[in-house]
């Protein structure tokens, strides 16, 4: 049996006309998990470089939950702490400042139109 795996969305946040090359990365999660598993620690290592390379850049981090599983609001809240957990290693682990971090989450049906990627970019 195959099991599916979560993703927290990072994406810009700063104007379209500010924006240079960002980089593309997402994290995985196991089923009703919210740690960051070891394996993927590289993808929050590759936006902490980037933002450690661009001061300036700024990060929405965006958390999402199976929506195949679980009630409404178990999922927002699964959502939720998902894409804190990711924030609090950009900041406790890497040294980004919480400041330049935005934290949202998805309700599971806005996920289902989403593609399995994200960015960060410079302002």
């Amino acid at each position: 049996m195959m099991q599916k795996a979560d993703t927290v969305f990072i994406k810009p946040d700063c104007p379209p006309a500010k924006v240079v090359k960002g980089i593309k990365s997402h994290v995985a999660f196991g089923l009703a998990k919210t740690n960051v598993d070891p394996n993927q620690e590289m993808n929050v290592l590759a936006i902490a470089d980037y933002m450690k390379q661009f001061p300036d850049s700024k990060a929405t981090v965006t958390g999402y939950a199976d929506n195949g599983t679980g009630s409404r609001e178990i999922n927002l809240r699964l959502a939720k702490q998902r894409a804190e957990s990711v924030a609090k290693q950009l900041t406790e682990k890497y040294g980004i400042s919480r400041d330049r971090l935005t934290i949202s989450s998805m309700q599971d049906s806005d996920s289902r139109s989403r593609p399995m990627t994200g960015t960060a970019s410079s302002s």
